[in-house]
């Protein structure tokens, strides 16, 4: 059974400065997306990732593209690295939080 979503404004005041985001336990479910024109997103699940633009592993998003994952399974959280090419971005997330059901 999910809860009711939890919806937060993330603003990355500095240029292609990392920035982490702890989801909490028993998260289920998440969206991400940058609300800023002409702005990228990028994420990484591992730090020092996204403020290297040249070598870091990361998924980059542009304005208007949504990441999700669902059907997580995890009782520890999880943690997001976030960094933007624009100041002053702003990054909206949506998440569920639940009981994992197993078979």
């Amino acid at each position: 059974m999910l809860t009711k979503p939890t919806i937060e404004k993330i603003t990355l005041t500095t240029i292609n400065q990392e920035y982490s985001y702890e989801l909490p336990a028993n998260v289920i479910r998440y969206q991400i997306q940058i609300r800023t024109t002409n702005a990228n997103l990028r994420l990484a699940f591992a730090p020092d990732q996204v403020d290297n633009v040249s070598a870091g592993e990361y998924w980059s998003m542009s304005q208007g593209t949504v990441f999700a994952e669902d059907e997580l399974a995890t009782d520890k959280g999880l943690s997001l690295y976030l960094a933007a090419d624009t100041t002053g971005s702003i990054v909206e997330l949506i998440y569920w939080t639940g009981i994992v059901r197993t078979s």
